[in-house]
């Protein structure tokens, strides 16, 4: 996860929200009767440079979902707000191991805040798993339980796809400290607007390796 800054929102947005009258905000067909959401989504993907808000997993616009951050289901006046908006990943639809929204579905997050710099907040492992920088053997931080138990980080497949990201870098045979640098800045910057995924994983591990850690 990594901060995400909010662009103005799309102008069909705007012009939707103003024709709704306050009393019938809360209706749980509101965000339904949206009809262009494809603009939406497209816009939201560009903020986030297409990868998963959670997991940045790569994503697009068949592979994606847009995400409440705060549920429709106890925050309606909120369905249409678009600092509420963001997208997510399909988080394994139609398996036995749900990840992302499709686990969190109506819960609340308390320790994520996509407008703050999340990243000084995670650590990231080799081996692919995912906690918070708070937590040690003996404690395990609020931020932590809600990666795991809320949006199930660690679940076996990002787990996989993780190491997998990292193991890939790793086997390459240009080690030195200025190719290091060199990656770290692309995994930063990103490509024709897209961030890697993983980014921040990479650019974390990357950066322990350059300081000898």
């Amino acid at each position: 996860m990594k901060k995400i800054t909010k662009g103005q929102e799309p102008i069909s947005l705007t012009a939707y929200r103003s024709s709704i009258p306050i009393a019938d905000m809360k209706k749980e067909t509101i965000y339904e009767d949206y009809k262009e959401n494809a603009i939406l989504r497209k816009q939201l993907l560009e903020e986030q440079g297409y990868v998963c808000c959670y997991c940045m997993s790569r994503i697009s616009e068949r592979t994606s979902k847009i995400e409440h951050f705060l549920p429709q289901s106890d925050f309606r006046e909120k369905q249409i707000d678009y600092s509420n908006l963001f997208v997510a990943c399909k988080g394994g639809e139609g398996t036995k191991e749900h990840y992302c929204d499709t686990q969190k579905a109506n819960q609340l997050l308390n320790s994520i805040d996509f407008s703050t710099d999340m990243t000084k907040k995670i650590k990231y492992f080799k081996n692919g798993r995912v906690s918070s920088l708070e937590s040690s053997k003996e404690k395990e931080s609020s931020l932590t339980k809600e990666m795991n138990e809320v949006l199930n980080l660690n679940c076996k497949i990002l787990v996989k796809n993780r190491k997998q990201t990292y193991d890939d870098f790793k086997n390459q045979k240009k080690w030195s400290k200025a190719y290091i640098q060199q990656a770290i800045a692309s995994y930063k910057s990103g490509v024709n607007g897209k961030a890697s995924p993983f980014s921040e994983m990479m650019v974390y591990l990357l950066t322990k390796k350059l300081r000898g850690k």
